[in-house]
């Protein structure tokens, strides 16, 4: 099938989880034997062509080189998304597939958890804040009333919906499209001869736990993890704190229970992530949100790809797709509850060893790349006969 992909990125080098999921499902879909066609991104590796939009008559060859159109959908206005509206106005002649990651409203995440430093905690607002708050929150369902709208109008116009989580499959119905598919994000299958070679054979005194994330985006929970720091140390136990940070580290706890690095590459994250003793995510939920919290975060499948055994909060898509103590430990987002949960499991090699080969088992034989590309080619094939 030659597919027509549009997600308005150039995804390599990734630089985010944006990046790693079109790439991913790019070179995936490739491996069954699609051809991909991308507009304006010369930099996907696989892609047959990206076409220019700068071009004369790129619509015309794009709509003519393709048999389907896959759209991805995050918080960014489709609305606004000119190579695509070039496309729209131009008029479909090939079955439109909407990729869904986020509503437009996202922005809302900012309302409830932007404009202060996460590094210092989870603190507690004055009633003057939380009114600023809310205001912000009505301003964002003003801005985004007419996308939303867009997109209900699109959605009569979509073959399928493709979505990373329980949640947008219901805000996919929620516009009115029939045909929805939830398949969660992935993690790279990694191979054991690969952990062995960067797996270190040295016994760290402490236990180890590593988080590797974004400090820019408030929903990464850093300001939970920095309680969690804090009263680690003032408690003087021995857990080590391994922060692998993309973003700013103004006001990060100063303490001997951290270190940090900065900005390094894939390869030498994941060498992180086998030598922890465990990984953590830590992931707010979002009460203001109709979709509830939404995302399908990557960084969980990368830490279970290389056996690490994970912590993280018992709610939303950690709570379906993963279990309490047999692929994970899913914690309330409570420090002294986290720090309990760590101390019980730290000498417990037996059931941390389970516990992270549960989870990679579960990355191997479900929640992985090739096999999200396996199921969307399923979908695409199952919707297409049912309209032929």
């Amino acid at each position: 099938m030659k597919i027509g992909y549009i997600y308005d990125l150039q995804i390599f080098p990734p630089k985010g989880g944006n990046h790693t999921h079109a790439l991913e499902v790019s070179e995936n879909l490739t491996k069954l034997g699609h051809e991909i066609f991308v507009v304006n991104d010369p930099t996907n590796p696989v892609a047959v062509k990206s076409f220019d939009p700068k071009a004369d008559n790129w619509v015309d060859e794009f709509l003519t080189s393709i048999d389907v159109l896959m759209l991805r959908v995050d918080a960014r206005f489709i609305s606004k998304m000119a190579h695509f509206m070039d496309v729209y106005k131009h008029g479909l002649s090939v079955p439109l597939f909407l990729e869904i990651n986020s509503p437009s409203y996202e922005a809302m995440a900012y309302s409830w958890l932007g404009g202060r430093n996460l590094w210092l905690g989870v603190v507690k607002e004055n009633p003057l804040k939380k009114l600023k708050r809310w205001l912000h929150q009505k301003r964002v369902e003003r801005d985004t009333a007419a996308e939303e709208s867009f997109r209900k109008t699109l959605a009569e116009s979509v073959a399928g919906a493709i979505c990373v989580s329980s949640g947008m499959g219901g805000y996919a119905s929620s516009l009115g499209i029939k045909n929805v598919k939830v398949i969660p994000n992935g993690g790279p299958l990694v191979t054991d001869e690969f952990i062995s070679n960067v797996k270190s054979d040295e016994n760290n005194e402490q236990f180890t736990l590593l988080f590797a994330g974004s400090s820019v985006y408030p929903w990464q929970g850093l300001d939970i993890l920095a309680d969690t720091i804090r009263l680690a140390s003032s408690k003087k136990l021995p857990i080590h704190f391994r922060l692998i940070i993309n973003g700013p580290l103004d006001g990060m706890p100063e303490l001997d229970n951290v270190s940090v690095r900065q900005k390094i590459p894939r390869e030498e994250v994941l060498t992180e992530i086998a030598n922890a003793d465990a990984c953590i995510a830590l992931i707010h939920q979002w009460h203001w949100c109709p979709d509830g919290f939404y995302l399908s975060p990557i960084k969980i499948f990368e830490y279970l790809s290389m056996g690490a055994p994970v912590i993280t909060s018992n709610h939303s898509q950690m709570k379906e797709l993963l279990v309490n103590e047999k692929s994970a430990f899913l914690v309330e987002n409570d420090p002294a509850e986290i720090l309990d949960v760590i101390m019980k499991i730290k000498d417990d090699r037996q059931l941390l060893k389970t516990v992270g080969e549960n989870g990679q088992a579960l990355v191997r034989t479900k929640l992985n790349w090739p096999n999200v590309a396996a199921e969307t080619d399923q979908f695409l094939k199952q919707v297409l006969a049912q309209k032929a």
